[in-house]
């Protein structure tokens, strides 16, 4: 029931592009991936062949590893930018024209 609460909670704080929203994603799916486990190791003792089939375990399992191991490498890419969403934005500019990461300033085509 808790999932009610925090699934929603940890998607508003990844739109947002903070850093809390990745490291309660990562402990959303721990502790949801163990208390699957739990709640099924008698299943999972009786038949382990039933472990494979594409619906149960197998892809919650998979999405948490998935979710853990590109954690640190978004965290990390939120560190750098600052928590920046794209377009980044010239300073003090009111035209709000985008700038292309990686270039102080955009490019001017000139006259033929």
């Amino acid at each position: 029931m808790s999932l009610v609460v925090l699934d929603p909670l940890t998607a508003v704080l990844l739109g947002l592009l903070r850093r809390n929203g990745i490291r309660l994603a990562g402990g959303v799916m721990v502790l949801d991936v163990c208390a699957n486990w739990i709640g099924n190791w008698q299943w999972v003792q009786d038949d382990p062949s039933r472990l494979l089939r594409p619906v149960g375990l197998l892809p919650i399992t998979l999405f948490g590893l998935f979710v853990i191991a590109f954690s640190v490498p978004l965290h990390l890419t939120v560190t750098r930018t600052g928590g920046r969403s794209w377009p980044r934005w010239r300073r003090g500019d009111d035209s709000r024209v985008p700038v292309p990461l990686g270039r102080s300033t955009p490019r001017i085509r000139q006259g033929r």
